[in-house]
């Protein structure tokens, strides 16, 4: 998209002209001179019909302007600002017409009753449990009480019956995806395309179609796009962009401390009771479960809110406008308080994450036991080399019939091997 400046020569003023009727290009005020000055932009990704020059000069000779124009519900500067009535939801404009009240309600509703229950589960299921300290009741006895009192034995049979065919079919799947990684590969995938996917907002290269739509797909897939999901876009842009920044920035602050209060439980009753801040005989069980929660917490959200927060420093230069919203002066160049608070986050979340996470693994010693695991490892590798080089045919076979020695019925099954081999009954091994 281009933008000429018309400067006037005797009035040094000027007047900025949008490219797209080339009827207004050639005129000047009469008695004038005129200094015609052009600088080219690059609209965003989906923000202009056509961004490539053969498109322009094509509606230049039919005398049209379509590919000068924003595309649907965009305006201002490069195309993109969205509209009023127009909110921007993954990179795209929507309307704001179609989303009712009640819709959004019902919505929050939804949401609110999950993010509870994932809360109890997440972080007070670890308190709730029985612990060292703890009498535990017989609850499935009470239970089977309470429904052969009310009539639901048969009911609750099959139910049960139910259940177990559910693990039965789900547990051969989660043991092949622990075992061969596929989890792990998921996580990996899921951060490449969270990555990927900001490529467009982090640098401004005219992309080819084809990776200019894989890069909207990824955004879509990867990117944790709550304003849109939860149908409150149109409300964001309403706010201004240090607002969203707040709402985006303190959300995960807020979701950390809700995980620590079972914690934060535990060490007051123990100070309480004890006198003594780690007594609680349930402090290690919720504690661990706390850093287990946080650690998941952390790599979720790191990726999605680095990037929200790094996005405060690209500015469109020659415009000296913010890319993420084109209403904001850029920060850096203006140096006030969103270039400030922005500066805290980088230290908060793309610096502080990697950091915390790297002490919580060192403090709970993770590198020395993955290097005691391949430790381990190598050695009994060197035990099976030895095995394989030194153990006949024969040998190998009974070592499997009888097994490890630590194996309960372990004695049983060598005697029983040591009968079949002493056919005379005398107690040793025949020649």
């Amino acid at each position: 998209r281009a933008e000429f400046r018309r400067v006037h020569g005797h009035r040094r003023d000027e007047e900025r002209l949008e490219l797209g009727n080339p009827g207004i290009i050639g005129e000047c005020p009469e008695g004038t001179h005129c200094r015609l000055k052009a600088t080219i932009h690059i609209c965003p990704l989906g923000a202009c019909p056509g961004q490539t020059y053969q498109e322009y000069y094509d509606s230049l000779l039919e005398g049209t302007d379509a590919y000068a124009q924003c595309a649907n519900g965009r305006q201002g500067p490069v195309c993109a600002i969205c509209k009023p009535g127009w909110a921007l939801s993954s990179g795209v404009c929507t309307g704001c017409e179609g989303t009712s009240d009640g819709v959004r309600i019902f919505v929050f509703t939804v949401a609110g009753i999950a993010a509870l229950i994932v809360w109890y589960f997440a972080s007070w299921s670890a308190f709730v449990a029985p612990g060292p300290g703890d009498i535990v009741v017989d609850k499935e006895s009470l239970m089977d009480k309470a429904i052969l009192e009310f009539g639901l034995k048969l009911k609750a049979d099959k139910f049960k019956a139910q259940i177990e065919m559910v693990k039965m079919k789900v547990q051969p799947v989660m043991e092949w995806a622990k075992d061969t990684g596929v989890t792990e590969c998921v996580k990996i995938t899921l951060s490449f395309y969270q990555i990927v996917a900001s490529f467009p907002q982090m640098y401004s290269i005219p992309w080819p179609d084809l990776i200019s739509g894989m890069f909207s797909d990824s955004s879509s897939f990867a990117y944790l796009d709550l304003m849109g999901s939860l149908g409150i876009s149109c409300m964001a842009d309403a706010m201004e962009y240090f607002g969203v920044q707040i709402v985006f920035t303190m959300f995960p602050l807020g979701v950390i401390l809700m995980l620590f209060m079972p914690s934060a439980v535990v060490l007051t009753l123990g100070k309480m009771r004890e006198n003594d801040w780690f007594a609680h005989y349930k402090y290690p069980q919720v504690i661990r479960n706390f850093f287990n929660m946080l650690m998941l917490w952390l790599f979720i959200i790191y990726p999605t809110v680095s990037v929200i927060v790094l996005k405060t420093f690209n500015c469109d230069s020659p415009l000296e406008l913010l890319r993420e919203d084109y209403r904001v002066v850029c920060p850096w160049m203006a140096l006030d308080p969103l270039f400030m608070y922005a500066s805290v986050f980088v230290l908060i979340y793309p610096i502080g994450i990697p950091a915390i996470s790297f002490v919580i693994l060192w403090a709970h010693g993770i590198p020395r036991i993955a290097k005691s695991k391949m430790y381990t490892a190598a050695v009994e590798s060197l035990i099976a080399q030895f095995r394989k080089n030194t153990t006949s045919q024969e040998g190998a076979i009974i070592g499997r019939l009888v097994g490890n020695p630590n194996d309960p019925g372990f004695h049983e099954k060598v005697e029983e091997l040591f009968a079949q081999i002493d056919t005379d009954g005398g107690g040793s091994l025949d020649a």
